[in-house]
């Protein structure tokens, strides 16, 4: 069994990409201010300058370990919670740690006598987190600067003062990126969970009568955007499908057939149960069980004579290959793309004269054409199920919006469950 239902991965580098378009256009807004600090008597005058674009390394931040126990340590909700409680707490959370790299920060001192300046670099300890609508928010929660090959004077005391604005500019970079969440075609999920693992984040969502899943150290696509469906999701959004009535539940067409001496005529109805979701190696199935009814007579002189018969569809259930596709809203879709190969038996009911059966069965095989050649294609037809959409991700940092969208994307199958994954490209919004 699967440990979530369904997966969306999102690459660190196209996140970097849309960062750093983003960052050349609100630079002088958002990366860079300046502060005033007290300098024996006099008010010198402190300008920061984070003067080269973040970057997000999506790998699990060492820095958590010694971080959140701190954090979770000062909130008053912890304060009558053990040590031992806390330890968990953190755990529970590294999963969705990360760090934002500030390869460059500039910063200079203005002084009567000069405006000496100097350079360094910080990591910014970064967490994906879940609000309360159940959407996936990235926030900076931890500042650490290195200044160890860094001089100047009153550094210290500078450096004490830089930590809010340097990582209020981390949040508005960080918060601008507006993960969607992810919903599977007309069905309930879970609360989602974040996890941060191998340059990528990852939105995971169980079907909803299963709980949000565990954080889990699973093998992942190697590419730019993935989507992951398990079977049983897929099974829930087919059988959703047939209970909405888009998948009939039967079928039904007549014919007739000129005997000579008179012309036969039939009703044929094929009914189909809820479609059931299989695997067979990594292909996809969906298994129909099928059953029919006929009505056939012929008119004489003599009155109607006329038959039922019950048609039994061999194999029963039908099992029939999937094609997993993407249509141009970037949808998973599931279909069959072909019929598979069938036969049926017509089983009369009651007791009939020989004459009318012998007189019928001139017809019966317009009756198994029928079925395999009308009716039964009119329900394969019919499934052709949007399962997942891969969503666009909004980026807005100030007045500025571009936006990361899926393009290339190809199906598959990954561990078991159905992928899809592709390429993504930043584009102005």
């Amino acid at each position: 069994m699967n440990e979530f239902d369904l997966a969306l991965g999102i690459d660190q580098n196209t996140l970097n990409k849309a960062i750093s378009a983003i960052y050349s256009k609100t630079h002088n807004n958002i990366f860079m201010g300046s502060f005033g600090i007290d300098v024996h008597g006099i008010t010198a005058a402190i300008t920061w300058d984070i003067s080269k674009p973040p970057m997000l390394d999506l790998n699990y931040s060492a820095r958590a370990d010694a971080v959140l126990p701190e954090i979770f340590g000062k909130l008053q909700i912890f304060k009558d919670i053990s040590k031992e409680s806390i330890v968990k707490t953190t755990a529970s959370l590294k999963a969705a740690t990360f760090s934002m790299i500030i390869p460059a920060i500039t910063l200079t001192l203005k002084l009567p006598v000069g405006q000496p300046s100097v350079t360094f670099s910080a990591n910014v300890l970064c967490q994906a987190q879940i609000n309360q609508n159940g959407q996936i928010e990235l926030a900076a929660i931890h500042l650490d600067l290195d200044t160890s090959k860094s001089k100047l004077d009153f550094l210290d005391q500078i450096i004490n003062s830089l930590s809010d604005p340097v990582l209020h500019a981390a949040n508005n970079a960080l918060k601008g990126i507006h993960i969607p969440t992810i919903n599977a075609e007309g069905i309930t999920l879970g609360y989602p969970v974040a996890v941060v693992s191998g340059g990528r984040l990852i939105v995971l969502v169980n079907l909803a009568s299963k709980g949000s899943p565990s954080p889990t150290t699973a093998s992942w696509p190697n590419e730019a955007v993935f989507c992951l469906a398990s079977k049983e999701l897929i099974n829930e959004v087919v059988r959703n499908n047939y209970n909405m009535g888009k998948i009939p539940h039967q079928v039904s067409d007549r014919g007739s057939k000129d005997l000579g001496i008179t012309t036969a005529y039939y009703n044929a109805a094929l009914q189909v149960g809820a479609p059931n979701i299989g695997m067979a190696g990594a292909d996809f199935l969906i298994s129909l069980g099928l059953g029919g009814n006929v009505a056939a007579g012929f008119k004489t002189i003599l009155g109607n004579f006329g038959l039922n018969y019950m048609a039994v569809i061999d194999p029963n259930p039908l099992s029939c290959k999937v094609r997993l596709s993407v249509d141009s809203s970037r949808q998973l879709v599931v279909s069959i793309p072909s019929i598979p190969s069938a036969k049926v038996l017509l089983k009369p009911q009651g007791n009939v004269a020989e004459t009318i059966l012998s007189t019928l069965n001139a017809v019966q095989a317009n009756i198994m054409s029928l079925i395999l050649s009308t009716l039964l294609p009119r329900i394969i037809q019919s499934i052709n199920v949007p399962v997942v959409k891969i969503p666009s991700i909004p980026v807005d940092i100030g007045n500025i919006h571009v936006k990361i969208q899926a393009n290339n994307l190809r199906v598959g199958s990954f561990n078991g469950m159905a992928l899809v994954a592709g390429n993504l490209e930043v584009i102005d919004a």
